[in-house]
């Protein structure tokens, strides 16, 4: 029993944390390149009367993905 309570007071409960934050923006980098994929197959299947629009819903899940994927790298660094 004291192990488990030296183990919250020595920051064992931030460390746990840390490694829960790191797992879920990975989780959501993978989630941004599947969206990332299926918003190109959609492209290459489905021809939107504006090619702009489908451009621009290109850019934007390509942002959305760079964003996602410098998210991980900033937080691995700051961990």
């Amino acid at each position: 029993m004291l192990d488990v309570l030296t183990f919250f007071q020595t920051g064992g409960i931030l460390f746990i944390f840390k490694i829960l934050l790191l797992a879920l923006i990975f989780v959501y980098a993978i989630f941004t390149f599947i969206v990332l994929n299926r918003v190109r197959a959609l492209n290459r299947t489905i021809f939107l009367a504006a090619a702009h629009a489908s451009a621009t819903l290109q850019i934007l899940t390509i942002i959305s993905f760079l964003l996602a994927v410098s998210l991980f790298i900033i937080t691995l660094v700051i961990v």
